[in-house]
């Protein structure tokens, strides 16, 4: 996806000038109690907000428009000179803190998550648990007891061969593509061994053991096409991942999920632990420094996590807006994380977090492995549709890291002194928005797809609403343009119709004539032109010795005509709209010869030639692919080919001759 060593940043002075201080979100933030700043929710509808969040008794669901705000801690304002003071959890107002297979997640305690025997299984879960912490306090605690507890809490085989490698040392056997593969891992020595074992995992099983009162409601799930946000505790978000550690979150992990979870990617960390390649257990070195961080000194500040779903009444017309295109800035050498002040680009799977707790170990993975508290997103997050995305506000990192991919590697602690707001959120906002995968890269130029790659990241870059004036920032990078397929020059540039025809590689023959007729300059003008692209398949058909010989300097002109017989000047016409036409209807091309465009049963036809591949989009027009080269009345076959064939121009000089004897 990313080359996380370089990426995209806009300049974003004047969003620093105005918004660097750290009340401000462009998203989802309280206003200043002196001076009212206006909160948008879907729909550019507007209200004010106080500095505070809603009071207990309001508080629970703050309707905003169509926007629902929940808060699982009481009403709480960050001090920085006061860090010490906690967000304190806010208990279920209905009195039972489980919304089972409603909207809400099935959390560890609940009554209704019941094992085989139809018995809760809350208080297995505690006995597992408790057991395994006293054998973490008497320091007897090995591995293997670590493995039973899982093994006896689900009541079935656990693989945590990953996990185990980088405890205990253990060399893992991999199959991959039928050979036997060993990593030998830079793995924990005896000293770290110890400190997780002795100090981290205990305080893990205390998260857990103590999820009723740290979390003593259910989450909300944020399902498509709702527009709903929560925020939550650093305490919280911690509690939870602990739960996640020993993969307690019921209906998550199983290869057929319930109905109400099938949409869902599962936080339970089973798979990470499984037998996989090297960056699995570096991964998993991230993860468990977090957890050695937060149980050592558990930070107080706050997350938000929102989804946004676009309506179709607010869907940009593009053919319509004359707005002018934002500054883009280049940089390299930076990641995007490292760009503050700004909103940043999880280029995410449609399934949020990707493969983060598998074998991903790209962009998004790497991004949610040194910020964990952003996996949390996991067990409340629908698949994305196509104008939907998805907010991590205040996420903390804890890691640091090198390499890519299957150099990934953990590189130590991150220290994150990002400030934060009034609510005690880092001044971290991360949008997911997810690309379309193209197994063909030559698809991703139909306007169709193109559209969808706009709205999808006009539904991230537009949280604080149309008509205002706000400003912010936006780092991004080669979205989608790795492992996705996609084209960097189309995404991040103006991509005219002859940088269009050379990025497609179908067309190189047709680059050729207009480079040998120079009519790049004019192609790459502003338009708009309507251009019906010979593929090279449609030049290969000409006669032999035909294309080389149009190619000929002396014969530029004729390539020139025959080059301007495809294109259609001031118009940029879609295959809908020439649908519309009444059909057959001729056409004025760019030097005033006439063309028929008609329709059979299923396909446009221009001529004799068929249009194979419809509305291929670029900034100055639009191409519709052809299999035939069309050619202008005075070049046809009949005229033009025929009498630059050697054989055709003796039978016409034994004709001529015989006339002039018979004369």
């Amino acid at each position: 996806m990313l080359d996380s060593r370089g990426s995209y940043q806009p300049d974003n002075n004047r969003f620093n000038r105005r918004y660097n201080n750290a009340d401000y979100s462009p998203h989802l933030s309280p206003g200043s109690s002196d001076e009212l700043r206006r909160s948008i929710s879907l729909g550019a509808q507007q209200r004010e907000q106080s500095n505070l969040e809603p009071t207990e008794e309001e508080g629970k669901f703050c309707v905003c428009a169509v926007f629902k705000v929940i808060s699982l801690k009481k009403p709480w304002k960050y001090d920085e000179t006061r860090p010490d003071i906690k967000p304190i959890p806010m208990k279920d107002l209905y009195g039972d803190y489980e919304y089972w297979r409603v909207d809400h997640v099935c959390m560890p305690y609940s009554k209704y998550y019941e094992n085989n025997d139809r018995q809760p299984m809350w208080p297995t879960i505690v006995n597992h648990l408790t057991s395994l912490y006293k054998k973490c306090g008497n320091r007897t605690v090995k591995f293997q007891n670590l493995k039973d507890t899982f093994e006896g809490i689900h009541q079935k085989t656990f693989d945590l061969k990953c996990l185990e490698h980088l405890i205990t040392k253990v060399s893992i056997v991999l199959i991959l593509f039928v050979a036997l593969l060993h990593y030998y891992l830079q793995t924990y020595n005896k000293e770290q061994s110890t400190r997780f074992m002795h100090e981290t995992l205990p305080k893990i099983c205390e998260l857990v053991l103590d999820l009723k009162s740290i979390c003593p409601q259910a989450l909300p799930l944020l399902k498509t096409r709702i527009n709903r946000s929560f925020t939550l505790s650093q305490e919280q978000a911690a509690a939870l991942l602990a739960c996640a550690f020993f993969c307690l979150f019921p209906y998550r992990s199983r290869l057929s999920p319930v109905k109400e979870y099938e949409n869902f990617p599962t936080p339970n960390f089973g798979k990470l632990y499984r037998a996989g390649p090297a960056n699995k257990v570096e991964k998993l070195k991230c993860l468990l420094h977090y957890f050695n961080r937060v149980t050592k000194k558990m930070p107080n500040g706050v997350i938000t996590f929102q989804r946004v779903s676009l309506y179709y009444s607010q869907y940009p017309k593009w053919n319509e807006m004359d707005t002018d295109l934002c500054d883009l800035n280049m940089t390299t050498g930076r990641k995007i994380e490292e760009i503050k002040n700004v909103l940043q680009v999880d280029f995410a799977n449609k399934y949020i977090g990707g493969g983060v707790l598998g074998h991903g170990c790209v962009q998004e993975e790497i991004r949610f492995t040194i910020c964990p508290e952003m996996i949390v997103s996991l067990l409340v997050c629908e698949a994305m549709e196509k104008n939907e995305c998805i907010f991590l506000i205040g996420c903390e990192q804890y890691s640091k890291y090198k390499g890519y991919g299957d150099s990934f590697k953990y590189d130590g602690d991150f220290q994150d002194n990002t400030p934060r707001d009034s609510w005690g959120r880092r001044w971290c906002h991360v949008v997911a928005i997810d690309a379309i995968y193209f197994r063909e890269p030559s698809e991703q130029y139909h306007m169709t797809l193109v559209e969808r790659e706009l709205l999808k990241a006009y539904t991230g870059f537009r949280p604080i609403g149309q008509g205002l004036e706000y400003e912010f920032g936006i780092a991004t990078g080669n979205w989608g343009c790795g492992a996705f397929h996609g084209d960097r020059q189309l995404k991040a540039q103006n991509v005219d119709i002859v940088q269009t025809a050379i990025n497609n590689g179908n067309f190189k023959t047709l680059v050729r004539a207009l480079e040998a007729a120079d009519l790049v300059t004019t192609l790459k003008g502003n338009g708009p032109f309507t251009v019906f692209a010979p593929n090279d398949a449609a030049f290969n058909k000409l006669p032999a010795g035909t294309l080389d010989d149009l190619l000929k300097p002396e014969n530029k002109g004729k390539l020139g005509r025959i080059l301007k017989y495809h294109v259609i000047s001031g118009q940029s016409l879609t295959s809908t709209q020439i649908n519309a036409m009444n059909l057959p209807a001729k056409v004025t091309m760019l030097e005033g010869d006439q063309i028929t465009v008609s329709k059979d049963r299923t396909n446009l036809k221009v001529n004799d030639a068929t249009v194979i591949i419809a509305d291929v989009m670029a900034t100055n027009g639009i191409i519709h692919v052809i299999d035939t080269v069309l050619m202008p009345p005075a070049a046809s076959s009949a005229t033009y080919f025929y009498l630059n064939q050697p054989l055709f121009l003796i039978l016409i000089f034994i004709i001529l001759f015989s006339y002039l004897q018979f004369l």
